[in-house]
C-alpha cells in the first residue's frame, strides 16, 4: 500500500505524536509499505520546512502554521491545510491517508482535501482537541465559534472511512456525536525500546548521586500539566530532611524552548529549589529517552480536573520502563482506573499540590511497592500495550478499509 501520514508538526520532532506516528512509519516501511508523511513549520521551526527523511519515510513539511490560537488562525490554517493537502493527495496518490489530530487545523483541512479527491481517509484521533479549544476560549464569541468548529470536524469525522481513538472515553464521545464508524486503538509503548534500564551509569553520567530519588515527567511544559504546581509539591516535598538530595527530572517534548525552560527555572528559584529541578530539551532518540526515563524512581502525570479520561502516551512509557505512577486524576476516571486495577501507584486529586506531595512521601518511603510495581508495570504494559502487537492490528485496519472491508465497533 501507499499511505500518508498528516500530522501538522515540523516532523520528526520529540513528542507523543510523533512517537506513535513515526513508529508506524517505521514498522510498516519495513513491511514493504511505501510511507509519506506530509507535516507543518512554523515561523520558529522555518528550518525545518521542505522534503526530509526518516528511515524510508519521506516526509513532507509543506504546510505552513501559524502558531496562535484564535478561532480566525483556525481556519486560515485549515485553508492551508486544504491547500496543501489536495496538491499533495493529486500528486502522491496514496491508497489511504491517516490524519492525525491535534493539531485540529492542519487536520481538518486535510480530511476537506481527501473529500475532494475521494481519497479513503482514517482519522488518527490522539485527543479531543475540540473540547479543550472550547474550554480555552478568551471570550463568549470565541467560545460560540469554537463549539461551531467542533460540530463541523464531527461532521467532517462522519464523512471518513474510519476514526481511530486512542481512549474508552473518546469512543463514547464520538458516537455520541454521530460518529458511528470508531475503532479503539489505544496508545501504547515500544516494549523493546521503553524498557528497565541500569539505573547506575546514567546517574553518575547526568552528576545524580546513586541513591537519589528521581521524579520524572516527559512532555509539554505547558498546557494542560500542571507543572507550577508540580513544583510547588516538590518543594513541600523537600522541606523533610531525608528528602532534601531528591530531584525532580522534566524533558520537554520541544528540541529547544529556551523560553518554557527559563519560566520553569524562574519559578524553581522562587520556590527555593532550583538546585533540586532539572529541565532537559526532548530528543527524537527514544532509546535515549527511554535510558532518561529508566533512571527515575516515578513518573508524573499531573494533568489539570479536565483532563483525568486520558490515557496519555507517557504513562505507558513510565510503566514499560517500569516505574510506578503518581496521577493526578480522580480514581474513578480511566486512567484512575487502570494505574487501581493494576496496583501501579497512586493517583490524586487535581490541582491538590499538598495531596501530591504526600504521595511522593509514601512512594520514596516505600521501596517495596516500588520493587512490586515495577514489575506489574512492565508486565501490563507487555500483556496490553505493546505498541508492536497494536501496530499489528492498525495496518489490518487500514487493509481493510482499503478494500473496503470496514470494520468499527
Amino acid at each position: 500500500m501507499k499511505i500518508l501520514f498528516v500530522l501538522g508538526f515540523p516532523n520528526p520532532f520529540p513528542g507523543a505524536a510523533w512517537t506513535r506516528i513515526g513508529f508506524l512509519a517505521d514498522a510498516w516501511s519495513k513491511k514493504g509499505h511505501s510511507i509519506e508523511v506530509l507535516g507543518a513549520f512554523t515561523y520558529k521551526s522555518f528550518q525545518k520546512r521542505g522534503v526530509a527523511e526518516s528511515g524510508k519515510a519521506k516526509i513532507f513539511n509543506l504546510v505552513f502554521h501559524i502558531d496562535l490560537d484564535h478561532p480566525l488562525i483556525f481556519a486560515i490554517n485549515s485553508l492551508m491545510s486544504f491547500i496543501v493537502s489536495t496538491l499533495i493527495l493529486i500528486s502522491r496518490k496514496p491508497n489511504v491517508a491517516l490524519v492525525s489530530v491535534p493539531p485540529g487545523d492542519v487536520g481538518v483541512g486535510a480530511l476537506m482535501a481527501c473529500q475532494l479527491t475521494r481519497t479513503k481517509s482514517i482519522v488518527d484521533y490522539r485527543d479531543d482537541w475540540e473540547d479543550y479549544m472550547i474550554l480555552c476560549s478568551r471570550s463568549p464569541v470565541a467560545k460560540t465559534l469554537n463549539k461551531a468548529t467542533k460540530r463541523i470536524a464531527m461532521l467532517i469525522y462522519t464523512k471518513t472511512d474510519l476514526v481511530i481513538p486512542v481512549s474508552p472515553l473518546d469512543v463514547a464521545t464520538l458516537k455520541s456525536a454521530g460518529v458511528h464508524k470508531v475503532h479503539l486503538i489505544p496508545n501504547g509503548a515500544d516494549v523493546k525500546i521503553f524498557r528497565p534500564y541500569e539505573k547506575m551509569k546514567p546517574r553518575s553520567q547526568m552528576g545524580l548521586a546513586a541513591d537519589c530519588f528521581i521524579v520524572v515527567f516527559t512532555g509539554a511544559l505547558e498546557g494542560y500539566y500542571m507543572l507550577n504546581e508540580t513544583m510547588c509539591a516538590f518543594a513541600e516535598f523537600l522541606k523533610t530532611p531525608k528528602h532534601a538530595s531528591a530531584k525532580l527530572l522534566l524533558i520537554n517534548n520541544q528540541e529547544k524552548n529556551e523560553k518554557l525552560t527559563n519560566e520553569i527555572t524562574c519559578v524553581a528559584r522562587e520556590l527555593g529549589i532550583d538546585n533540586s529541578v532539572l529541565c532537559l530539551s526532548g530528543t527524537c532518540d527514544h532509546s535515549k529517552l527511554a535510558k532518561m526515563i529508566a533512571l527515575a524512581d516515578v513518573g508524573l502525570i499531573p494533568l489539570d480536573k479536565q483532563r483525568g479520561h486520558r490515557w496519555p502516551a507517557k504513562f505507558f512509557e513510565y510503566c514499560a520502563c517500569g516505574l510506578p505512577v503518581i496521577a493526578t486524576v480522580k480514581a474513578d476516571s480511566i486512567l484512575g482506573k487502570l494505574i487501581h486495577a493494576y496496583d501501579l501507584g497512586l493517583t490524586v486529586p487535581p490541582n491538590d499540590y499538598l495531596q501530591l506531595a504526600n504521595a511522593l512521601t509514601r512512594i520514596c518511603e516505600d521501596s517495596e511497592f516500588r520493587s512490586r510495581a515495577k514489575r506489574r508495570a512492565r508486565r501490563m504494559v507487555l500483556q496490553n500495550f505493546d505498541r508492536n502487537k497494536l501496530e499489528e492490528e492498525f495496518l489490518e485496519l487500514l487493509k481493510m478499509n482499503v478494500h473496503g472491508k470496514a470494520s468499527f465497533n
